[in-house]
């Protein structure tokens, strides 16, 4: 139970037993209402029980889609987070056959770079610094491009070219996770 709690954040944690109480008052408040109107009137009992039932069941509904939607939008998250990091890997596999140690190790000294941009992406904790290490990442990437498109210039063959795609794959598989990103399901804060 500890370690299911060290996942979960403070935000979420006060979030969580907020709605708790206030499903808890709203319970209590209803029963007290119900109870009194079902002593003044025993006939309405009966059809405020339909509609309750009736409420309820849409209610189970709404929540069942609301967990499908955001464990759905989770998952395709991951999926392309994943993709991400096999294209960066693709990447720093397809260096090792440049021509030049140095150009090994200047590919190799960008991609480092890259990689450890996206790296704060992910444990940055706003959306101004999200958006800072995309637009850090973004110029490793002109950079790396740029290189590697010299690179292909000067010795045109399959490795390049292998190289020249591997480096258009980071910047696809970045625009499919920050996709991804932009489309999650997200608690208003404040």
């Amino acid at each position: 139970m500890a370690e299911l709690l060290t996942l979960v954040d403070a935000d979420s944690l006060k979030r969580l037993l907020v709605i708790f109480f206030v499903l808890s008052l709203s319970a209590w408040a209803g029963r007290a209402i119900g109870n009194r109107q079902s002593e003044a009137d025993p006939a309405k009992d009966e059809s405020l029980s339909i509609v309750l039932g009736a409420t309820l069941s849409l209610f189970g509904l709404l929540i069942g889609f609301l967990l499908s939607f955001a464990i759905s939008g989770y998952n395709t998250r991951v999926s392309s987070e994943e993709n991400e990091a096999m294209a960066v890997a693709n990447a720093f596999q397809l260096t090792a056959l440049l021509p030049t140690s140095s150009a090994q190790q200047q590919a190799e000294t960008l991609l480092d770079k890259y990689l450890a941009s996206r790296i704060a992406f992910y444990h940055a904790q706003d959306e101004a610094e999200r958006a800072t290490m995309r637009m850090r990442s973004i110029e490793v990437q002109t950079k790396m491009w740029n290189f590697v498109s010299e690179v292909a210039k000067q010795t045109p063959n399959q490795v390049s070219m292998s190289l020249v795609e591997a480096c258009g794959q980071l910047y696809i598989t970045q625009q499919k996770t920050m996709a991804s990103w932009r489309n999650r399901f997200r608690w208003p804060h404040g």
